[in-house]
Formats: C-alpha cells, sequence, structure tokens
C-alpha cells in the first residue's frame, strides 16, 4: 500500500456510470489467479443503465484517482441495515487500500 495516498471518494455523475462496466470487468480479472474461481473473472457485468439506477437512488459511490474512477460500491438499503452489492476496484488500483 502506498503511504499517503488520497483516493476521494464521491456519488457518480450520469458521465461517469460508462465507465463502471469496465472497471468490474478489470477488478475480476483478479479472480484469474485461483483456479476454482476463474470463471468470475468471464462473468457479466452490471450495465451502465443499472448503475445509473443505482446513482440516482443515492446508492452508489465512486472511488477517484486523477478525477478518474478508479473504483465504486453499489448498495441495497434495508430496512435496518445497508447491504452492498457490488464493490469493485480496478486491477491496477487493487492492493492500495482503495476498496477499505
Amino acid at each position: 500500500m502506498r503511504v499517503g495516498l488520497t483516493i476521494p471518494v464521491r456519488p457518480p455523475r450520469p458521465g461517469d456510470v460508462t465507465a463502471l462496466p469496465a472497471i468490474e470487468h478489470a477488478a475480476g480479472q483478479r479472480f484469474r489467479d485461483y483456479p476454482e474461481l476463474a470463471w468470475l473473472a468471464d462473468g457479466e457485468v452490471i450495465p451502465a443503465e443499472q448503475h445509473l439506477d443505482y446513482a440516482e437512488r443515492g446508492l452508489s459511490w465512486l472511488a477517484l484517482a486523477n478525477d478518474q474512477p478508479v473504483g465504486f460500491v453499489l448498495a441495497e438499503a434495508h430496512p435496518s441495515s445497508l447491504f452492498i452489492v457490488e464493490l469493485s476496484v480496478d486491477l491496477d488500483w487493487q492492493g492500495k487500500g482503495i476498496g477499505r
């Protein structure tokens, strides 16, 4: 982990959502390191339209590096909890503490 790494987090804007499926796909490539989970690397990703829906409901947040999305989290609101639906960090940015 890089010491002093500052990653801003904010809700996505409509123009951000087109980048999120690619981030999810890149994040999934880590599963190729584990033969029993490698199939996940080729799984379907959440489409941009669905990301927009999460954003409009206030249930999506982006991690940014150099003003570009490098990770995201999607959630579902339940009566007494918040459930994480997806947490993805671009493969090039994994291991730097962004998902913590």
